[in-house]
């Protein structure tokens, strides 16, 4: 039961969601390793601990600081790129992009 929470301790899961209705891609990252998913400009990136409690992250808002993201903008090719250098357990929960209503 430990080795099992020790293996998960250093796991983390990252959903990432082009819609909420449709099924989530899943992206697992071991911590200290980069990730980076790609959401299309004109959407709005959103984080949540849950896949219930979602809020949205704007590149320059304090609130989201911590997970330490960069923003890079792909013009040619209409991309947001979300990216992280280091996954830290601050980095755990979920993501995605959905454009705003």
């Amino acid at each position: 039961m430990m080795s099992y929470f020790l293996f998960i301790s250093f796991i983390f899961i990252l959903i990432i969601s082009n819609s909420w209705c449709e099924r989530p891609q899943q992206i697992i990252v071991e911590i200290g390793q980069s990730f980076s998913f790609d959401c299309k400009q004109d959407e709005s990136i959103y984080f949540g601990r849950r896949l219930d409690e979602w809020s949205e992250i704007q590149e320059n808002d304090d609130k989201y600081s911590y997970l330490n993201l960069k923003f890079n903008y792909l013009n040619q090719e209409n991309i947001l790129r979300v990216k992280s250098d280091s996954a830290q357990s601050q980095n755990t929960g979920y993501y995605g992009c959905h454009h705003p209503t």
